[in-house]
């Protein structure tokens, strides 16, 4: 019987000390987003459920739990990794960006980079299956700030709240930690990776589907209770009744979603033909 683990994330404020000493990120859905996918899981029957809000939402405490899937999971096993909170960028050191920035995850005592992320799923052994949720915002610019002037949004919300971290933070919140993201993204993460890496690819044995909040140049949208993407994914999941591949599930999401805002569907590492076809959270058909 495969074995299905899951780690929920939800950040609904950092610690300012660990960005630009002000900025506490705020935002009021993330920790219930997080509660939602766990409770999903639960429901499931999921083995092991690693549920981390705010304050337990640490750069290592998340590192420690990709550390202990990898090492537990095999072929044909499932890890559902979800995530909502802020979206950030660090200056690109190694030169794998087009952009010159590296995309983030703004946890709360600092920035889980996306070379981690990445390096973090070559770890896993061959045929394991990763399902990756990221209710954020992974813009390519810093050109607007967090909270935009919009019309009326859901419940009690008077503006539409944007969850990436503010242009005016960003430099600040690196050069915080410059010495710690530069770190990561040097030579020693890449030859621990493969010493004949040129090109920081990173080999991913286990094939991953990724479910993004929003498309590289646009914003995920947060909401009194539920983030927007994270509410209409629990709608077409209805409980458990959706029936269909991660293709339809992603489909009938994106036809519910606001304009300015369409979730992105991509694969990462090994083809795995069987896995597109299963229903998604289930490893199942």
């Amino acid at each position: 019987m495969p074995k299905q683990y899951s780690l929920s994330i939800g950040v609904n404020k950092v610690n300012p000390a660990d960005y630009d000493g002000e900025w506490d990120g705020y935002l009021p859905c993330c920790e219930k987003d997080a509660e939602d996918i766990d409770s999903l899981a639960k429901s499931l029957g999921y083995k092991k459920r690693t549920l981390l809000k705010t304050k337990k939402a640490t750069r290592n405490n998340v590192l420690k739990a990709f550390k202990d899937a990898a090492k537990d999971l095999k072929k044909g096993d499932l890890f559902v990794i979800y995530y909502s909170g802020h979206g950030g960028q660090v200056s690109d050191v190694n030169g794998d960006e087009a952009d010159a920035y590296d995309e983030t995850w703004c946890l709360y005592n600092g920035q889980l980079i996306d070379d981690e992320i990445y390096y973090a799923f070559s770890s896993f052994k061959e045929g394991v299956r990763i399902f990756m949720l990221s209710d954020s915002c992974h813009s390519g610019t810093v050109a607007k700030v967090a909270m935009l002037n919009a019309d009326e949004s859901i419940g009690p919300l008077k503006k539409k709240m944007y969850k990436f971290m503010p242009d005016e933070v960003t430099g600040k919140a690196y050069l915080r930690k410059r010495t710690l993201y530069d770190k990561i993204q040097s030579n020693d993460l890449m030859k621990i990776s493969n010493p004949k890496n040129k090109d920081y690819a990173f080999s991913t044995r286990a094939s991953v589907k990724l479910i993004s909040g929003c498309q590289d140049n646009q914003y995920s949208q947060a909401g009194p209770i539920n983030s927007v993407f994270t509410a209409m994914m629990m709608k077409v999941w209805k409980n458990g009744s959706f029936k269909g591949s991660y293709k339809l599930f992603h489909k009938k999401i994106l036809d519910l979603m606001p304009p300015d805002q369409t979730p992105r569907l991509y694969n990462v590492g090994a083809r795995d033909t069987d896995f597109g076809l299963q229903k998604p959270f289930a490893n199942s058909k």
